[in-house]
């Protein structure tokens, strides 16, 4: 039970990013309608190929995560408004 909840929760984590970089998208908009033409089977391969799962220091995929998002985007109406990222200050 807690492997199952372990990766359950990588792919939440992972598929909330990848809401997060869908909706920052300059094209976000029209790729939400493009997501939602999509058959339900290949929508996870329409989030891998868009690239907005990926997530720094990892080098797989997280099983159910392309899924997750996907589901997320399309139950979705509009777009969520989302604040530009900080900038990073090294010093």
């Amino acid at each position: 039970m807690v492997s199952k909840a372990a990766s359950d929760a990588r792919a939440e984590l992972v598929a909330t990013i990848c809401v997060r970089n869908f909706a920052q998208a300059s094209d976000a908009t029209e790729q939400l309608a493009a997501l939602k033409d999509t058959s339900g089977y290949q929508r996870d391969d329409f989030i891998e190929e868009g690239g907005w799962a990926k997530v720094p220091g990892l080098d797989e995929a997280v099983p159910g995560a392309f899924d997750r998002c996907a589901e997320e985007l399309v139950a979705m109406e509009t777009l969520p408004a989302t604040a530009p990222q900080a900038a990073v200050v090294g010093g």
